[in-house]
């Protein structure tokens, strides 16, 4: 067997923990050390079986069972002794060799962000009952409106303890946590529980037809009644497995999506690799955590402006997703969506259409018509076709997402006023003036009621209301204000007014405006991004159309040399730029 000071450094290398949030491998009662052995029992699974088949281990918590355990005249048997030894090794094996995983959070009923949070919080709450040596129930639950109901006056009904004002509850989006503190708890008849239930050294008791839907998590001295453990396996609480992995991950996801969030794309993508390595440790290649974090990792390339990164990581999220929830989830919906924006990034329109149609079919069967992710699939349809010239399509697709929006929030709110702003847009492109206004005066007249003057979207608004000079002035003006120069749409404002000066004829001050987009993308993204490379293009289509070829083909040069890099030498636009070269060079 390893020493401890071994274990520990084994352990801690293996989930390749923080310096600064290390385990605690010690007892939360006692204080004294744990083996790797009693802080994790790993089980060898096939993956795939463990994917398809997967159930908790039986456990049986009954009076008797403990009273044996803690009896000081039992002597164990001298060839189980040397059994459970041998089992150890061949586990620890395992684990060293990488063959192991470990029972996880459940993702066939609950399986979303805030599903994962609302458990993470439910375990703080098992590890500081134990360390106060308290006792009671913890329940995460979906719907808690089936559990409002008449109850038979008996003070440990868990009805009554779950409607008492004493209860402690906390609510993470569409779940709640509650905390019900009680030696004794009996389950009610016909009770429905919809999530979790984590029974902390206390006794359960229930009546006929009880049911808990998805994991009930049990501590070594709580009491089950059979009952109950026939229509659920109680599953051994683990303080490692259940408490400070969920932490961990959560915890630097958190951190990916602060540092993203300042546009520290890089920081955040080491915080995901983390994250990822200590999810495939644990739980496997193939797990929903995996896919999860594959997720974010696509997210922020986008954001970075690296495309092609972004649709890799997208699809390696959605292959998983697709073996895991067999076609109908709602993150198969988001990669399909994420992986349609990346392609519409890249002018791919027909693969963004595919993506895209396909994220709406899945919304639409997990959420139904009525619902903001499927209003968002039929506006990105409706940008896409309008890109594709299939106005007819574009427009039955953006009217389908007014009228969600519509239905859902009513007339005051910034979604609907992102639905009018597109169709102000679109009626616009379609030289339909009188409409294009009225929509974006709509627009406009919602985002001032909501935000007042000083906000980005009132100033798209502003932008979208015309084509004129003072608009886009105006809209540039307030995003300096909010943003700063270095901002992506800071950068956007000086690349439509570049357009606008274009088209009135005043070419130094459209030149003007586009170094102006290519300065701020360089220091937001650097010299090797795709955004660079556009910026520069557009410079170079601009100053070769005002006649001054010499420095056009300095632009095209350097954007070839980009895309060269960013999108690989045989990629269409790459071969675009190339031709261009050379057609200016004879």
């Amino acid at each position: 067997m390893m020493n401890w000071a071994l274990q520990q450094k084994w352990l801690s290398n293996l989930l390749k923990f923080s310096k600064q949030d290390p385990i605690d491998f010690k007892n939360r009662k006692s204080g004294k050390p744990l083996s790797v052995f009693e802080t994790t029992k790993s089980k060898k699974y096939d993956q795939l079986q463990f994917i398809a088949y997967f159930r908790p281990s039986f456990f049986v918590f009954g009076k008797d069972s403990v009273e044996q355990k803690e009896s000081k005249n039992e002597v164990p048997d001298k060839e189980e002794e040397e059994e459970e030894e041998e089992e150890k090794r061949h586990e620890m094996a395992d684990i060293e060799n990488g063959n192991s995983t470990m029972n996880s959070l459940d993702f066939k009923r609950h399986w979303n962000p805030s599903w994962r949070r609302s458990n993470v919080k439910a375990a703080k709450m098992v590890e500081k009952l134990m360390k106060d040596g308290e006792q009671g129930l913890i329940v995460v639950l979906k719907d808690t409106c089936k559990l409002k109901s008449t109850t038979n006056g008996n003070k440990n009904s868990f009805l009554t303890l779950i409607n008492s004002d004493k209860v402690i509850k906390q609510r993470v989006e569409e779940y709640s946590v509650y905390l019900l503190k009680s030696k004794l708890v009996i389950l009610d008849a016909n009770v429905y529980i919809d999530g979790n239930v984590y029974a902390i050294n206390c006794e359960m008791q229930c009546q006929k037809n009880v049911k808990i839907s998805t994991q009930l998590f049990v501590t070594s001295k709580t009491i089950v009644d059979q009952k109950l453990q026939l229509s659920i396996a109680p599953i051994q609480w683990n303080t490692m497995v259940y408490h400070d992995i969920p932490i961990q991950l959560q915890y630097l996801q958190d951190k990916a999506k602060n540092a993203s969030q300042k546009r520290q794309f890089d920081d955040a993508i080491c915080h995901l690799q983390k994250a990822l390595q200590i999810s495939i440790d644990h739980f496997g290649s193939t797990h929903p955590y995996v896919s999860d974090i594959y997720l974010h990792f696509g997210f922020i390339y986008h954001k970075k402006g690296d495309f092609d990164k972004a649709i890799e990581y997208s699809n390696l999220a959605l292959q998983i997703q697709l073996a895991v929830f067999e076609g109908n989830h709602a993150d198969i919906g988001l990669s399909y969506n994420n992986l349609g924006v990346s392609y519409l990034k890249k002018k791919w329109y027909n693969e963004s259409f595919e993506c895209s149609k396909k994220a709406l079919q899945v919304r639409l069967n997990v959420f139904g018509t009525k619902n903001t992710d499927v209003a968002m699939s039929y506006n990105n349809l409706g940008g896409i076709c309008y890109k594709k010239q299939e106005y007819d399509r574009a427009l039955s697709y953006y009217e389908k997402a007014l009228k969600i929006r519509l239905d859902i929030f009513g007339r005051n709110h910034n979604e609907v006023a992102l639905s009018y702003s597109n169709l102000g847009r679109f009626y616009y492109q379609r030289e339909q003036y009188a409409k294009a206004i009225r929509c974006c005066e709509k627009s406009l007249k919602i985002r001032l009621s909501l935000f007042g003057t000083k906000n980005a979207d009132v100033a798209l608004s502003y932008k979208n209301l015309g084509s004129t000079i003072e608009c886009h002035e105006h809209a540039l003006k307030i995003r300096l204000d909010i943003f700063g120069i270095i901002h992506t749409e800071v950068a956007n404002s000086y690349n439509h007014l570049g357009g606008i000066y274009y088209q009135k004829q005043q070419y130094d001050k459209a030149k003007g405006c586009y170094e102006k987009v290519v300065e701020i993308r360089r220091h937001l993204f650097g010299n090797k991004s795709q955004l660079v490379g556009y910026a520069i293009w557009g410079l170079a289509k601009m100053l070769e159309l005002t006649g001054d070829i010499q420095t056009a083909c300095q632009y095209y040069e350097e954007t070839w040399k980009i895309y060269s890099v960013v999108l690989g030498q045989f990629n269409r636009e790459t071969l675009a730029v190339k031709t261009k070269v050379k057609m200016l060079t004879r």
